[in-house]
Order: structure tokens, then C-alpha cells, then sequence
């Protein structure tokens, strides 16, 4: 019996040794082999600010090549041009945009293809006819192009267990809906999205999920619409309300990690914002 408390002690003692050597905490085994919930875990992401009114997109993949130590600098020019898609950007876009680059990913969605319901939404309506065809064929061919789509929604906690694995990840929300808590707390930090809400029901937003603490019940991310010098927080209830919005059909790209590309993905500070 005191061998196994020992050997239960020692496995904790060593898991704390780790944590206040890194600053941060990782997942360790349990003695069952199950992985340790963490209660805080932060992706170091840096931020880059979109330059246009439509490009949050592009931007949040450029956050994520940044990430992994890959160039961003052919996301706005080859890739763009790549996509045929203008300044109308949906998530099945970024995916393969992604994939252009080679970053083993996962896409969730509950609407494989267009939503037509969408159509009648004043935020889609301007490039809908156009878009509806494009988007489709995207979708069909996205199984060849490596892209893995799974139709159904992702909890909370299952998104945050693959932020635990150093794995981000491209959120469509609506951002009339999405109240930083960092900025509105501080008025040296000035995050748009918070100042100036979108006007319209729905305003599709895509932000990179980088981390959480449980205990205060938080995630963070990058918005690349912010101008916060840290990642944004929110609270996970209030992300979910944003993420399940009508209009988003709850889309999230998670970033795959494998050994070209984990070691570009580290915990660190929350600043360093660019």
C-alpha cells in the first residue's frame, strides 16, 4: 500500500516539477493512463490585424502559419487568387488555403455545402448566387484535396481538449455577439469588436481559439479585428452563444498537430501581439 502512494506521490511531485520549470501546464498521465483535464493552457498565437473589412479570415490563417513558424506571405496574394473567391471568404476557403500549405486539419460543420436558408440573411445576400455553385463543388471535392469534413457540432469541452494538445483553432462566430472581457475592462485596450458591434442580426467573424482557464471559466483567442496588445477572453458560455449563432452553421477548423509542425506550437504569455 505505501509503495503505490509513493509512486502515486512521485508521479504528481514530477508533474509539478514540470509545470514550474515551463510556466505552464501539460498534459500528463494519470496512473489509470487517462489524460490529466488541465484547468489552464494557452497556444501562443501571434496576432495579425485584418486589413480590410472582410479579410478576418485570411487573417486568422495567417495567425496560424505564423504559429507553426510557416510565411503567410502568399495568403493574400497566390493563395487568394488560388480560391477564385474574391472578397467573399467562407471556412471551406480557409481550409484548403490551409491545406495549400500542408497543415493537417479537421474541418466540423453541421451544413455540408450552403445553407440556402442563408440567403435570405442580409450578411450573405450580396455574393449568395455567386458563391452558393463554388462553395458546393468545394465541398465535393474536399475529400481528394485531403480535407477531412465532419458534418456535427463540437462541444465546448472537446474543443477545448484540442486546445489542451496544442491544436487551435478558426471559429466562425457572430460578432455581434462576441463581448471581450479584456477590453472592455481596460480603456487602453481598444478591441473594435467591442466598440463598434456589427448592426446587422448576423455578422460572420472567423477568430483563432487559443486557450482557457477552467477555473474562471474563460477562453481565450485571437480576434484579428482587435487592437488588444494580449488574446481577447470570453466566457465559455457567452463563445458557445457566439459559435451556435444562426448563420455560422457552427464551423470550427481545428489545427492537427504532427511532428513538422509541433514544435511551432508552444505555451507561452499572452502578449506579444503583432
Amino acid at each position: 500500500m505505501r509503495q503505490e502512494q509513493a509512486k502515486l506521490y512521485l508521479s504528481k511531485e514530477l508533474r509539478l516539477v514540470i509545470d514550474s520549470k515551463t510556466g505552464s501546464k501539460h498534459t500528463s498521465l494519470a496512473m489509470d493512463g487517462s489524460k490529466y483535464q488541465e484547468d489552464y493552457h494557452i497556444v501562443h498565437v501571434p496576432g495579425v490585424h485584418q486589413c480590410y473589412s472582410w479579410d478576418c479570415g485570411l487573417a486568422c490563417v495567417s495567425m496560424v502559419l505564423r504559429a507553426l513558424g510557416e510565411s503567410p506571405s502568399e495568403v493574400y496574394t497566390k493563395d487568394l487568387d488560388a480560391m477564385e473567391c474574391g472578397e467573399s471568404i467562407w471556412t471551406i476557403d480557409l481550409a484548403y488555403i490551409l491545406r495549400r500549405h500542408n497543415i493537417p486539419l479537421e474541418f466540423y460543420t453541421i451544413t455540408l455545402g450552403v445553407n440556402s436558408d442563408h440567403s435570405k440573411k442580409p450578411f450573405y445576400q450580396s455574393h449568395f448566387n455567386r458563391d452558393e455553385s463554388r462553395v458546393n463543388l468545394l465541398f465535393q471535392k474536399s475529400t481528394q484535396q485531403g480535407i477531412c469534413v465532419q458534418e456535427r457540432s463540437l462541444t465546448i469541452e472537446e474543443l477545448l481538449n484540442h486546445v489542451q494538445q496544442d491544436s487551435p483553432a478558426i471559429v466562425l462566430v457572430n460578432q455581434s455577439y462576441l463581448h471581450c472581457l479584456s477590453c472592455a475592462d481596460s480603456k487602453a485596450r481598444k478591441c473594435w469588436d467591442c466598440l463598434t458591434l456589427c448592426q446587422k442580426p448576423y455578422c460572420g467573424h472567423f477568430v483563432v481559439l487559443c486557450g482557457f482557464d477552467r477555473t474562471k471559466d474563460l477562453v481565450f483567442y485571437r480576434d484579428p479585428d482587435s487592437n488588444c496588445p494580449e488574446v481577447c477572453q470570453i466566457h465559455t458560455k457567452a463563445f458557445d452563444k457566439a459559435r451556435f449563432s444562426d448563420g455560422t452553421d457552427e464551423d470550427v477548423i481545428i489545427i492537427l498537430r504532427h511532428e513538422g509542425n509541433a514544435g511551432g506550437l508552444a505555451d507561452a504569455g499572452m502578449g506579444d501581439a503583432t
